[in-house]
């Protein structure tokens, strides 16, 4: 039976790279991969994980597209889109393409840029995770998720101030990470005065968007 394993892995620090544009953050992914990997192998298939490009930068064919730049034209090349998911579903389709003997060595290569957009295009663009009729009828991902929040509260009977650790506990993850975005730690207090941006969820408690590449 086919073993499967991951030989490397590179990251771009999660910032706001405007002077990057989306196949330069996969291309510098890509280069720093080459590094980790002391005989980097022939790649016989790439397999590129975006949520939003389709939809913020106008563009399809991301995985034809990158294997042209990388010099790996004729190779299969593919795209996987699942949301905010959509790294770990290229993980997992790499590992099929692998375990089935169809290929052997799979460079996959996760991106998205949401820097050079504003917020209201940003987040119609994250909108289209929502069901057709909550896209169509407005619904934004944050007041969505604050109708949930509210219906776990209601359920369990805790207050807003128990979601606090989430937040603490990520931010001071960060602290620790050099590719993390928002390097800095946060108190309850911090948390409890954050803008709120649709009750009863305030600012900390939403994954701020960025840029970012990642390659396997």
């Amino acid at each position: 039976m086919t073993k499967v394993f991951i030989t490397g892995a590179s990251m771009v620090p999660v910032n706001r790279h405007y002077d990057m544009s989306l196949f330069d953050l996969a291309e510098s992914a890509f280069m720093g991969l080459r590094k980790t990997v002391e005989e980097m192998p022939e790649v016989d298939a790439i397999i590129v994980t975006n949520s939003f490009a389709q939809k913020l930068e106008n563009q399809s064919m991301l995985g034809f597209k990158l294997s042209k730049r990388l010099g790996l034209s004729g190779k299969l090349s593919m795209t996987v889109e699942q949301g905010d998911a959509s790294g770990g579903a290229g993980i997992l389709a790499a590992y099929s393409i692998v375990k089935s003997g169809v290929a052997r060595n799979v460079l996959v290569v996760g991106l998205d840029k949401f820097s050079d957009f504003p917020s209201k295009f940003v987040n119609d663009a994250v909108s289209t995770t929502l069901e057709d009729v909550s896209y169509y009828e407005g619904l934004l991902p944050a007041p969505y998720g604050a109708l949930i929040m509210k219906s776990y509260m209601r359920k369990y009977g805790v207050k807003e101030d128990y979601f606090y650790n989430w937040a603490i506990k990520m931010h001071s993850n960060a602290l620790e990470n050099p590719y993390a975005y928002l390097r800095f730690p946060v108190d309850s207090e911090t948390v409890r005065k954050s803008q709120e941006v649709s009750t009863p969820m305030k600012l900390f408690d939403i994954a701020p968007r960025a840029d970012g590449a990642s390659s396997v």
